[in-house]
């Protein structure tokens, strides 16, 4: 079973969820970083997109279901945390669903 975490919960202790399931609400910020700091989080190819909670900010792999380019939209999503290149990121994310577009 998945836990449910915020961002600054993976971004302050990502040895505490490395390869475990978590679920997150946040918003979908597609290709832009907003007004994010992502010097905390690892990009690991061009096309990962950024999340965004009141907590922080992480990159994750692409999302099937979602486009990019149109943001931003409140989702819920299951992913796997991993450290790559020494900072948390999040990979084979699953779209739970959509709270609010």
């Amino acid at each position: 079973m998945s836990t449910e975490v915020k961002i600054r919960d993976i971004l302050e202790n990502p040895e505490k969820f490395i390869e475990q399931r978590v679920v997150l609400s946040a918003t979908y910020l597609g290709w832009s970083g907003g007004d994010c700091d992502l010097l905390r989080s690892s990009m690991r190819t061009r096309s990962d997109v950024t999340l965004k909670d009141d907590t922080g900010c992480i990159f994750c792999d692409f999302i099937p279901g979602l486009s990019p380019s149109k943001t931003p939209v409140k989702i819920q999503l299951e992913a796997t945390v991993e450290v790559f290149q020494g900072r948390p990121r999040l990979k084979n994310p699953k779209l739970i669903r959509v709270l609010e577009e």
